[in-house]
């Protein structure tokens, strides 16, 4: 029974373990205001997307023109997908322990 218990949280502390390890990452064009923004997909924190890989994903075009630099495409970590994430992980790790705990009743 001990480790049926467990099994959610365990499960839940994996999920979010992994979500850690390859965070969402956006980027954003400094040159254009912070206007030209998106998300550009989840990477390995040993292994964050470039400035490069930010103009491909925001531009659609995968070798920039040579009069444009890509010095002003930043990457950061979307922190507000990430927390949103966790958030979803924990509660429905909050609602399969409840239901478990129902059903032993």
């Amino acid at each position: 029974m001990g480790l049926r218990r467990h099994t959610p949280l365990k499960a839940a502390a994996t999920i979010i373990a992994v979500m850690l390890l390859f965070p969402p990452y956006a980027g954003i064009d400094r040159e254009s205001g912070g206007e030209l923004h998106g998300s550009i997909g989840y990477h390995p924190v040993w292994n964050p997307p470039t400035s490069l890989d930010v103009y491909r994903a925001l531009e659609g075009i995968s070798t920039p023109p040579s009069d444009v630099s890509v010095a002003s495409y930043e990457v950061i970590l979307n922190k507000v997908q990430l927390t949103f994430n966790i958030v979803v992980v924990l509660v429905a790790t909050a609602v399969i322990i409840l239901v478990m705990r129902r059903k032993r009743e």
